[in-house]
């Protein structure tokens, strides 16, 4: 590959230099590493400058750049050694992969130009597979973002389920002590009274279940850490979005239908038994 690679692909040069006009055909072949493979094998010095045997060929280390993720995200950075396009000496390559870095993401926009381009040198060459960087990414993460969206999916129909249900007992819960009610108010208790006894204890028995969600939410989370990349396991607004939905939730069942039984006549409650 040529010098302007790393800078094409936005590569971080950490020491040294890239391949220059100096790494030309007869001249000693140059290599560059990433950081993983020169921090494994020159652990405590400078690998700029070491000579290395390569596929049954002295190369001379000239540079080190940063790591990249060629196979998969989530898969461990390799060590990697990058040669020289010019110093290929194994007779004339078949293929070739050209990397342009442009004003516009669109490859559509910059195929026609490249194809002339290339076939100025030599109109034989077919050109196909013209693609964008972000296509190229969008393909390789394409079953992991099906995977997330389908996880997503599953997680927000868990959370409505959650919510009919966490809805339905407490109201029912509150309705079945219609007559308990009723008798509270003929002993002098306020409606008032009577909805915050209610709210009460709803809301302790939907903390003590939210701390308990709250905790194997984390541990599922930090269990997932392997399957993330570039976002943090442990997001406090989705865990924070998802307790206060069922919170609100919670006092909804429990405070409605308090309200509704609170404001009946004690004497139509105390019937209802």
């Amino acid at each position: 590959m040529s010098g302007s690679y790393f800078q094409a692909m936005g590569i971080p040069l950490l020491r040294g230099r890239t391949f220059g006009a100096q790494d030309a055909p007869g001249t000693p072949l140059s290599a560059i590493l990433n950081d993983s493979m020169a921090r494994k094998f020159w652990p405590s010095g400078d690998a700029v400058g070491k000579r290395i045997a390569w596929g049954g060929r002295p190369l001379t280390i000239v540079g080190i750049v940063g790591d990249v993720h060629l196979t998969a995200l989530e898969a461990e950075v390799n060590p990697t050694i990058y040669t020289a396009l010019y110093q290929i000496d194994r007779g004339p390559t078949t293929n070739a992969v050209f990397i342009l870095r442009g004003r516009t993401a669109s490859a559509a926009a910059i195929a026609p130009s490249l194809r002339g381009a290339i076939w100025s040198v030599d109109n034989g060459v077919p050109v196909f597979d013209v693609r964008s960087m972000n296509d190229v990414v969008a393909r390789s993460l394409a079953t992991r973002r099906f995977t997330v969206a389908l996880l997503s999916s599953f997680a927000v129909v868990a959370l409505l389920l959650a919510v009919i249900g966490l809805y339905s007992v407490l109201a029912y819960g509150v309705t079945q002590r219609t007559p308990e009610l009723g008798v509270r108010l003929a002993l002098g208790a306020s409606p008032r009274q009577l909805v915050r006894l209610v709210l009460g204890e709803g809301l302790r028995l939907t903390v003590v279940g939210l701390t308990l969600g709250l905790a194997i939410g984390i541990i599922v989370a930090r269990a997932m850490t392997p399957l993330l990349f570039g976002v943090a396991w442990f997001d406090p607004l989705a865990f924070a979005g998802s307790a206060l939905v069922l919170l609100i939730v919670a006092l909804s069942a429990s405070g409605i239908p308090a309200r509704r039984a609170a404001g009946v006549d004690p004497l139509i409650a105390l019937r209802s038994e």
